[in-house]
């Protein structure tokens, strides 16, 4: 066994909300084994509506107001053609 080569640990982000997803591509790029684990069926987190009453949820009325220069990815920014406060 090579003792200079250290096994990077595996990790498990919990939510497909942007946290988790953001947390995913930084442990990515950082070189980390890494799973995103998500138990409805879809991503969004919070912001990802449901009906479903024993889940917490954004209400289907919910509206954010955000510039689309503050909430984008320096490497995957938000496309010309959007307003600066997208609407979903």
């Amino acid at each position: 066994m090579d003792k200079n080569k250290t096994k990077m640990p595996s990790v498990a982000v919990i939510g497909a909300g942007a946290t988790g997803i953001s947390m995913l591509k930084t442990l990515r790029e950082d070189g980390l084994e890494a799973t995103l684990f998500e138990r409805r069926g879809r991503v969004g987190g919070l912001w990802s509506y449901t009906d479903d009453k024993t889940m917490t949820t954004a209400l289907p009325t919910t509206t954010a107001i955000i510039s689309k220069y503050t909430c984008g990815f320096t490497d995957f920014p938000m496309p010309d053609s959007k307003r600066k406060s997208p609407a979903g």
